[in-house]
């Protein structure tokens, strides 16, 4: 069964984020930080994976991991996204 589709608007995008690290991390969600980069969250090379993998089955196409360091809060790398489906940019 396909995962359900993430509206495409950065603040949908970030709370799925937030509670995607939340979970990785083992961390309420409201102890994380949006504007915080993920080197500081604990996020390492794996979750990067796994949280691009999972973005990649809410939103279509493929995510680099490599987005994480390129746009590394939760927040930039929400709006990065938002405005990549938006536009209709191919996917990496």
């Amino acid at each position: 069964m396909p995962a359900e589709p993430l509206p495409r608007d950065p603040a949908a995008i970030e709370r799925f984020i937030i509670a995607r690290l939340a979970d990785l991390r083992k961390r309420d969600p409201a102890s994380i930080d949006a504007g915080r980069p993920f080197n500081e969250l604990g996020i390492d090379s794996l979750d990067a994976v796994t949280l691009t993998g999972e973005l990649e089955d809410r939103l279509g196409g493929s995510i680099d991991p490599a987005e994480l360091f390129d746009h590394p809060t939760p927040r930039d790398l929400a709006a990065f996204l938002a405005g990549r489906v938006a536009a209709g940019a191919p996917h990496a």
